[in-house]
């Protein structure tokens, strides 16, 4: 689990990297309300065994890989960590769907 200076989420699971974001989640551009006004995803899937520089989004093609990376995320928050152990609280509301 990845979170930016800027607040936004991403996962990784073996090639798959999710960003919960339109745009840039960090510095670069366009980030968060740019992207929004560009009508850009909510999200962005990238098979990084091929592109590491995350220029394709590949969320439209694989929508399982969303679904899966999404509900993967929904559990660690509700568990409070991502590692084996008791569930632990969040101390404030975590938001990272789109």
């Amino acid at each position: 689990v990845h979170h930016s200076a800027k607040g936004a989420f991403a996962i990784r699971r073996g090639k798959w990297k999710l960003c919960f974001c339109p745009g840039s989640g960090g510095g670069s551009t366009p980030n968060r309300e740019p992207a929004k006004q560009q009508n850009l995803p909510s999200v962005q899937l990238y098979d990084l065994s091929v592109d590491v520089a995350e220029k394709t989004n590949l969320e439209a093609a694989h929508p399982e890989v969303v679904e899966e990376l999404t509900s993967l995320m929904q559990q660690y928050v509700d568990q409070g960590r991502s590692t084996p152990g008791e569930q632990q609280p969040n101390d404030r509301k975590v938001v990272f769907g789109h």
